[in-house]
Formats: C-alpha cells, structure tokens, sequence
C-alpha cells in the first residue's frame, strides 16, 4: 500500500512541477515583450515620432537580428532620423533575399540620393522600375507566406543526484512507526533527453492592433540510464503538449488565450491526460517595463487511478525589468496553485514565489540565474500515520548558461537544486540535477 502512495505521489510532484520547468524553458514572456514592442516602434514611426521609433529598433536588433520585420523598420527609422549609412547596411541585408523587391530597392535609392551617389541610385531605380509590383517589404513577405512558424529541437546529457525524488532513506517515520518501503530511497543516475516545440501563427488582422490565430506543439523526454528506476516505473517518461488559440496585439498590450491538452507518459503505461484553457497577459507601463498575468485551469485524467482525477489551476502575477543596452531581463512574481480531487486527500492549495534574471554576456553568452519559493498545504486529515495535515515546502535554485554559436544553434548548460521539506517523512527529498546539451532553432 505505501509502495502504492509513493509511487503516485512521486509522479503527482512531477506533474506539479512540470509547469514550472517548461515556463523556464520556452520562456513566453520574452516572446510576449518582444511582439509588443515591435507593434510599439511600429505606431511610434506611424506617429512620426522618428528617434523614439529608431531607439525602440536598435534595442529589438540587438535581440532579434534576423527578424525581417525588425531589420525592415530599423532601416527605414535610420533613414528618416538622418542616419543613412546604418540605414544602408540594414537594406542591403534585406536585398540579399528579396534583390528585386520594387519597395526596397526604391528606399534604398533614395539613401543612396541623399548620400550624393547618384550611381547606385540609378542602379536601385532602375531595379524598382522593372518590376510591376507596387507593394511594401511587409505585404510582399506576407503574400509569400502569412503563416508563421518557427521551432527548435535539443538534445543532450543529464545527471540527476535523485531521479525517483526519494527521501533519504527507504525507511520512514509515520506518526509513531518506523515504515519500511520498497524502492524508495533515492537513486541517481545519468541520462539523456530530447525536446522539440512548433509555435504557428496566422494573420487574421495586422496593423496596429493586430489579431493572430496562434498554436504550438511541445514534446520532451528523459531516459535514465539506472536499470533499478524500472522497478518503480521512473526510468523513462515523456511529455507531450498542444494548443490553439488567439493572440491580439497592439503598442501596450500582449493577450494569448488558448486551449491546451497535455500528458505526461512514464514507461509508456501510465498516463495523466490535461485539458482546459490558459491565458497570458502582458501590460507594457513602459518599454522596458511590464506587467504579466497569467492564469490556467484544467482537467486532469490519471490512468493508474481514478482518486487523483480532478480540477486543477493556477493564477499568478509577474514583473518584467529590462535595462541596459542588451537588455537584460529581469522577472519577479508570485502565483497561486491548487487542486480539487475526486480524493479530498490530495487536493491542494499552494503558492510560489520566483525571481529569474537573464544576463546578456559579451561573445554572445547569457546567464540565467533562478530562484523559488513554495508551499503547498493538503486537505488530506490527519490520522494515526500522519497525525498533521500534509505541509510541503519547496525551494530551488537554478544556473544556466548559454552560448550562441549562430542564430541557430547555440550549447545549453543548466543545473538546477531542489529541497523539498515535508511534516511528512515520505515526501522528503533533495536533488541536484545537471545538464548539458546542444539546441537548433529554425
């Protein structure tokens, strides 16, 4: 029986903890404060408030210099705030992909006039005037292809001091018993794993508000190498996610809501199957300064066991600091936590708070340290083996470094602390938990 409860309850932490891991790695809320930036610089030059607009451009370069719709508003601000030379470079990057593009090649000329070269300009002029289209860089890309879509695979080595989350020991103290369980004390092992994510968007209205129907699919695993976490069926899990949904966008706001499913898998039989709705909220006070809400709900199936079906959700708040010229990241928050079981014993209410800082080094390294702090309080009574209503508390501590080798590939390396403390003996646990592994974004 206790081997029963340890082993759900293991795979129920995972689950709960899942979230979080993932949150750090796809890291939405850059992605948010990127897009809402852009639509800001982009009402910025629409207002014809030129220096602000080439200010906002240079900063989302530094960040993303191969977005195009970027490279495109950066060069048409430095023409018009009288910098022509960096206006040059920027259009001579886009017309080694689009040469005979009728709109770039008629901005360049233009430069090129108000250099004197009236050479080039010809040149440029008599491009633009060969070809029939009368359409910008934005609206020739989009005929190309409105829909977006972009991704990443990885892979790589890890090492977990605790890859079961076991207490110390396999014996444990219950009330006034000493309780022997099998398989329970912690066990390391060495590993590898691979992830994958798709993240679609299509243009439903753009401009300065701006409407997108959005999607994104998610998968990730871990094999542990340690033959002894068969027995207790952690060897090997996966988990899968995919949603849809809709984005608008404008110069101050970012809102994404959609509908997710997703499973966690352990050794290919058991599985929890989620579903339901999420949200994400951004609010720019101010360009370098945000305010960030989110929120899910969901329904949760666990194939091993009916007692663990229920309603789960979270909501929480976050601040967003960005300064200096790379613009480091700065994100602090809190977040509320809970479940209602078809067991009261394992429902729960919990809450968190977090601070992560990004680090832009030179040579194109990032840092990336990270803190947490959590509680969670079970409704499960007492009795005479737990004679206190289950209280955990979670701390972790994290480090990643990254370097970027191109625009695509870049080496991850990442370690991550865990001290899990409990009124109950069973749910005790420490674990170090390092990784290494190389990444491909398209």
């Amino acid at each position: 029986m206790f081997k029963i409860i340890l082993k759900n309850t293991l795979l129920c932490i995972c689950l709960i903890l899942l979230p979080v891991t993932v949150f750090a790695d796809v890291t939405a809320f850059q992605e948010g404060g990127i897009e809402q930036t852009k639509a800001q610089a982009v009402t910025l030059l629409q207002q014809n408030k030129v220096a602000e607009a080439y200010e906002l451009y240079k900063r989302l370069f530094r960040i993303a210099p191969d977005d195009e719709e970027i490279s495109l508003g950066l060069a048409r601000s430095a023409g018009l705030n009288k910098q022509p030379h960096q206006a040059l470079m920027v259009y001579e990057q886009l017309l080694e992909k689009y040469p005979t593009d009728t709109a770039l090649n008629l901005e360049i000329a233009q430069i090129y006039k108000s250099l004197g070269d009236e050479e080039n300009a010809k040149i440029h002029f008599r491009i633009a005037a060969k070809q029939n289209s009368k359409k910008n860089a934005e609206q020739t890309a989009e005929e190309k292809s409105p829909f977006t879509i972009k991704g990443s695979l990885k892979t790589g080595f890890v090492y977990d001091t605790n890859a079961n989350q076991g207490p110390n020991s396999n014996t444990v103290t219950l009330g006034n018993w000493n309780v022997d369980l099998d398989n329970a004390q912690h066990i390391p092992s060495a590993g590898g794993y691979f992830g994958a994510n798709l993240d679609m968007g299509y243009p439903l209205k753009q401009g300065a508000h701006s409407w997108w129907l959005v999607g994104d699919l998610n998968y990730y695993t871990r094999l542990y190498k340690n033959t002894s976490l068969g027995k207790i069926d952690s060897r090997h899990w996966q988990w899968g996610r995919a949603s849809t949904g809709i984005r608008y966008l404008d110069s101050q706001n970012f809102l994404d809501l959609r509908i997710k499913s997703e499973v966690v898998d352990y050794e290919f039989l058991k599985s929890i199957l989620s579903f339901g709705p999420e949200l994400t909220y951004l609010r720019a006070i101010k360009p370098n300064f945000h305010l960030i809400t989110r929120a899910d709900i969901e329904h949760r199936d666990n194939s091993s066991g009916r007692e663990r079906n229920g309603t789960y959700g979270s909501a929480g708040q976050y601040a967003r600091f960005l300064f200096g010229e790379k613009n480091h990241d700065l994100i602090i928050g809190a977040k509320y936590s809970g479940g209602k079981t078809e067991d009261a014993t394992y429902s729960y209410d919990g809450w968190e708070s977090m601070a992560r800082f990004t680090f832009k080094l030179p040579y194109n390294f990032a840092l990336s340290p990270s803190i947490s702090y959590g509680e969670d309080y079970y409704h499960k009574p007492a009795t005479a083996l737990d004679k206190n209503k289950r209280q955990d508390e979670v701390i972790k501590a994290g480090l990643g470094l990254t370097y970027d080798i191109n625009e695509r590939w870049s080496v991850e390396t990442s370690y991550q602390y865990t001290h899990n403390t409990s009124n109950s003996d069973i749910y005790r646990y420490r674990q170090h938990l390092t990784s290494v592994g190389i990444s491909w974004s398209f």
